[in-house]
């Protein structure tokens, strides 16, 4: 059991550390200024996103609902509907709830 909460625990970490650093140093000053106007700055935005959980999961699955999903919380974001917080606050709830499918996928 210990070694199961290891193993997922290091997972969530990795999906929270990359998230932050596909957000932060992989965003271009273009995809982050024209992601809510520009369909192709918001896909590749999101795309490395997908990519980043597709190579710590290895499940096609859990990357395109990030796709789905980050996709959508950013576009809410741009919109002005949620602020910086918010926005930040769901990534982080769906990296814990790809940890949590993933575990339900494996056991």
């Amino acid at each position: 059991m210990v070694e199961t909460l290891t193993l997922f625990g290091g997972i969530l970490w990795l999906l929270i550390i990359g998230h932050f650093f596909v957000d932060y140093c992989l965003q271009s000053d273009w995809i982050a200024k024209n992601k809510g106007t520009d369909f192709y700055a918001m896909l590749g935005h999101t795309s490395a996103h997908a990519l980043f959980v597709y190579l710590v999961t290895g499940s096609y699955v859990l990357a395109s609902a990030e796709l789905i999903c980050h996709t959508f919380i950013d576009t809410l974001k741009c919109d002005g509907r949620i602020n910086i917080h918010k926005d930040q606050c769901l990534h982080i709830v769906c990296k814990v709830a790809w940890v949590f499918i993933l575990y339900k996928m494996v056991t």
